[in-house]
């Protein structure tokens, strides 16, 4: 992404101005009001709007990348995803950000570093593993490997400290079938967890739509074995983030439609 210069708070002031007029006509080009412009003058007004967004979000883009890079040595998570979510941050706070209360770089920060910090601890979601469980994980691994550096050798459970049950703790990060992926509160719908068991879960995924479909199909190994991220990601011309959210997505409205069959 490129970048462009930094802004003075006077400039931010009058973009977010522009910006918010855009939005305003934008609502009224759709009728939610009546206004005493013309349609060209509001087409007018929302493009500035987006040209001052674009402008904002464009000034602010070294501001991830320099929070990104502090927050990354914490964990093995890829750069290029964890700069996504970034950028996904910086962009929510603008939506959020009011110029009468302060400079946006601040307040964007804040939101940035929220946003980073869960996806270096979570690896981007990886596997719907908590950040809790995660961040226990990755402080056995450290553990254990200060513990190998300082003795020359490899250690054994018990040897490393603070450690109850470092089985439970290594298994949160093991890639889980889809009946894990899928698991829900609802005991009804839990029959239907193995696809290989019960045609209603490939009727179910039948009726997503097709970008949906064919992630869980290549993630699930619906068509053969399991394939990572990774792979689907470059058979779209995606990033694994991009995956990563239509993943979650899809299964959301698996889940779903498999209740749905389960009450018909």
């Amino acid at each position: 992404m490129r970048t462009t210069q930094l802004l003075t708070g006077t400039e931010e002031a009058a973009l977010a101005a522009t910006i918010e007029i855009g939005i305003l006509a934008e609502e009224a080009l759709t009728g939610s009001f009546a206004v005493s412009a013309s349609r060209g003058e509001l087409d007018l007004l929302a493009r500035e709007g987006h040209a001052a967004r674009e402008r904002l979000l464009l000034a602010n883009v070294g501001l991830v990348t320099t929070i990104v890079r502090g927050e990354l040595g914490r964990s093995p998570a890829d750069y290029a995803e964890v700069l996504q979510e970034g950028h996904l941050a910086l962009a929510e706070a603008l939506v959020r950000y009011d110029h009468r209360r302060g400079r946006f770089g601040p307040y964007a920060a804040a939101w940035i570093r929220a946003r980073v910090r869960a996806a270096v601890v979570t690896q981007c979601g990886r596997a719907g593993v908590p950040a809790r469980d995660l961040a226990r994980y990755y402080a056995v691994r450290r553990a254990e490997v200060d513990l190998m550096q300082s003795l020359g050798r490899s250690v054994t459970s018990s040897e490393i400290p603070h450690l109850d049950d470092i089985a439970a703790v290594r298994a949160v990060v093991a890639p889980g079938p889809l009946a894990a992926a899928l698991s829900v509160p609802d005991e009804s719908a839990s029959r239907h967890l193995d696809h290989d068991a019960d045609p209603n879960v490939r009727v179910a995924l039948d009726r997503l739509p097709s970008l949906d479909r064919r992630v869980l199909r290549r993630r699930f190994g619906f068509d053969g074995q399991p394939v990572p991220r990774g792979v689907v990601a470059r058979e779209l011309g995606v990033s694994e983030a991009t995956v990563r959210r239509i993943e979650a997505r899809g299964l959301a409205r698996l889940r779903e439609r498999l209740v749905r069959l389960d009450a018909a």
